[in-house]
């Protein structure tokens, strides 16, 4: 999304650099919700780290064959990992947390990337550059054109299906005395929206353990003949849908590589969700279109945060093998199966999808109809992880 200042200043000042680490709005993040986010966002950096070991990117010869046929089926048996090492090794050096005390002026003191649970920063104006209206991100100073803040409007009101939206760095507007006195660099910006994140925290998590069946997954999935959006989900897209999101919105960062939410008009069993690469069917379905370029698989966010939910599930003791088709098996799709270098530090919290797919029923059914052009450069909007 295109920012503007409120005066569209030019006005450059040298700033402190931001530390390589991340940090929550404990302002917008409290209770339980701070405890949930605190264990998926680690969890979610566990995936980044396992994913990276697991892709062997130096040394590929040592790839466990089982990986290697992950990235078959999500990036392509010729495609160039650069791109994904990239993004996973990045965010593996910006996991440590900062605690900014709430103190959101401290300079020296400045994470990366900050994660918010709410949408209170955000301010709705209508007396701002003309009679149409705009939304004020209070922490950066920045405004939204009406054409540019479907993310915002949506997520704030719960109205659709975004669950959280990542704005990438960017400078904030200092002001003082209702003047512009400078510009500093700001964390990324990544908001799990107030529906979904209240939605999470009262869902029935458990742990990810070999308790958790492959066929309660294929129960809570509706597949694309009955599901309401003919929205073509797989099994394996139920699994930590919380953490995965986070990853998804971490890859869309500076440090995580800048990926994309790719492009994709059909896909086989019917029409992609939102128009783009998400979930399992959409994602495997650029590597069948040989997509290339800017729609690459190996630019996708949720090819990237597939591959580490993959990766973890092989993790798994017994482990876990996502098939072709997305549905998850205990039967070894190869020959042979090597142990993975990487334990997971954190377990995955599986989501019951059901009560999402109603969240989603709900909000749709409440939504006014309203036409936005969607028109986001900057913004990454949300979809189950925009």
């Amino acid at each position: 999304m295109a920012f503007s200042s409120l005066l569209r200043a030019a006005l450059i000042l040298t700033s402190l650099p931001l530390l390589n680490a991340y940090a929550i709005d404990l302002r917008s993040c409290q209770g339980p919700q701070l405890a949930l986010i605190e264990t998926a966002i680690e969890a979610a950096f566990d995936m980044a780290a396992a994913a990276q070991a697991a892709l062997h990117a130096d040394k590929p010869e040592l790839r466990d064959p089982n990986v290697e046929r992950l990235i078959n089926l999500l990036f392509g048996n010729t495609a160039d990992l650069t791109t994904v090492d990239k993004s996973f090794t990045g965010l593996e050096a910006r996991r440590t947390r900062l605690d900014l005390q709430n103190d959101k002026d401290d300079l020296e003191e400045q994470a990366e990337m900050m994660f918010y649970c709410n949408m209170d920063r955000f301010e709705f104006r209508g007396d701002l550059v003309g009679p149409t209206a705009r939304w004020i991100d209070t922490d950066t100073n920045k405004y939204f054109d009406d054409d540019e803040s479907r993310s915002v409007t949506e997520c704030k009101s719960g109205k659709d299906i975004t669950l959280a939206y990542t704005i990438s760095f960017e400078k904030r507007i200092d002001m003082k005395g209702g003047r512009i006195v400078g510009q500093t660099d700001t964390p990324a910006q990544i908001t799990l929206c107030p529906w979904f994140i209240e939605w999470a925290t009262n869902a029935p998590y458990s742990t990810f353990s070999t308790a958790v069946k492959a066929k309660l997954a294929r129960a809570l999935i509706p597949l694309s003949a009955q599901n309401p959006f003919n929205y073509p989900l797989a099994p394996v897209d139920a699994y930590g849908l919380l953490e995965k999101v986070i990853l998804h919105e971490l890859t869309h960062t500076l440090a995580g590589g800048k990926s994309d939410d790719v492009s994709l008009s059909m896909i086989q069993g019917g029409l992609p969700f939102a128009g783009v690469a998400y979930g399992w069917r959409a994602a495997t379905n650029l590597v069948e279109q040989q997509a290339t370029g800017d729609r690459s698989p190996t630019k996708n966010a949720d090819s990237l945060a597939l591959f580490a939910s993959g990766v973890r599930l092989l993790n798994l003791t017994p482990p876990k093998y996502v098939e072709r088709d997305g549905g998850l098996s205990g039967t070894v799709p190869l020959v042979k199966k090597r142990s993975l270098p990487h334990e997971l530090a954190y377990q995955s919290t599986p989501v019951v999808f059901e009560g999402f797919i109603t969240k989603i029923k709900e909000a749709r059914s409440a939504a006014t109809s309203v036409v936005i052009e969607d028109d986001m450069s900057q913004v990454v909007p949300g979809i189950v992880s925009h």
